[in-house]
């Protein structure tokens, strides 16, 4: 008997041990599964490394792209900021020398027209004729006053254009 229980308690400890050595055989299977998942995974995890890498590098590349064009503008801005201002300056310098011609213009035209006129009034309301002559000769030398003023002043524009104009030294033995 004892015998016999102590073959049966073998036999029952075989089919413990293999009852175990399945659920190791499947626990096993399992984790071989396991791994080839996350085998594969990593695979995937470092192709999408490789990947984010790649796009990074054209980032950067990009942003260095980006970045020179960016200070090209920039200098082209302050290239063209300086332009307009030196166009500002020659604007408002072209405007003072405007205003002052005109300011020279009124007050130059301003006498001898006043004198015509005072003179047109004075031979229409005088009624001797001894002053008309004299009338009209000071009438006459007035508006000569005037034409020689307005000539003076088309020379002064014409002169102004003529220095307006760009002129570049050439070396005569060269040409």
């Amino acid at each position: 008997i004892v015998l016999h229980n102590f073959n049966k308690t073998i036999e029952e400890q075989r089919t413990e041990i293999q009852v175990q050595n399945q659920i190791l055989q499947e626990r096993q299977e399992e984790i071989q599964t396991q791994n080839e998942e996350l085998t594969l995974q990593h695979e995937q995890l470092s192709s999408q490394r490789d990947q984010l890498e790649r796009q990074n590098k054209l980032l950067e590349e990009s942003k260095s792209i980006i970045t020179h064009h960016n200070q090209r503008l920039e200098r082209a801005v302050q290239e063209r900021t300086l332009e307009l201002a030196q166009s500002n300056e020659n604007l408002r310098s072209q405007y003072r020398k405007l205003e002052q011609f005109n300011f020279i213009t009124a007050h130059k035209i301003r006498g001898p027209v006043a004198r015509i006129l005072g003179l047109t009034n004075l031979f229409f309301h005088d009624t001797s004729t001894t002053n008309r002559g004299e009338y009209v000769d000071r009438i006459e030398q007035s508006a000569r006053e005037l034409d020689a003023i307005i000539f003076d002043l088309h020379s002064i524009l014409e002169i102004q254009q003529k220095t307006a104009l760009t002129y570049q030294q050439i070396s005569l033995e060269d040409l």
